[in-house]
């Protein structure tokens, strides 16, 4: 279900301008890099889950102890094999939304690709993700304001 322009009204952005962020005037939420967030921790727990399972390595399940499932990477290094298994198919739907929401040309056509790019580089760092650098990979498409979307000859 597509939003009705009211529903993008109410989370700041003018529907008729493809550079207008969409970030809630209620409480400052951006739901895009929320959602990708949610995405990439998805994607990590998946890894950890392998990461624990790894054959030979029958202490994991008790050395995991607190860490999330999501945060695994950040103590045990990944194999190329693993990595790719855990990210296989994780980025599939963002196109599919991307379209249903109508939002190609809003957001990057290529933002599962660079999704996954941040995702095997915070693997290969061993760190966690930074809503920073999730708000970058948005970049230029949602949060470099341009003129042409602050007059109001833009939207005419």
């Amino acid at each position: 279900m597509n939003p009705s322009a009211g529903e993008v009204a109410h989370l700041g952005a003018d529907p008729r301008c493809p550079q207008s962020p969409l970030t809630c005037d209620c409480c400052g939420v951006d739901p895009v890099a929320l959602a990708c967030e949610m995405l990439i921790l998805r994607a990590l727990e998946v890894l950890g889950k392998r990461l624990v399972r790894e054959a030979g390595k029958k202490n994991r399940w008790q050395d995991r102890g607190d860490t999330g499932w999501y945060a695994l990477h950040t103590i045990w290094p990944a194999s190329a094999k693993d990595i790719d298994g855990a990210l296989r198919n994780a980025w599939d739907m963002v196109d599919e939304v991307q379209a249903r929401w109508g939002t190609r040309d809003r957001y990057d056509i290529l933002l599962g690709q660079k999704l996954d790019t941040y995702t095997r580089r915070l693997v290969t760092d061993q760190r966690l993700p930074d809503l920073g650098e999730i708000r970058s990979l948005l970049t230029p498409a949602r949060y470099v304001a341009a003129e042409c979307h602050q007059t109001e000859e833009a939207h005419g």
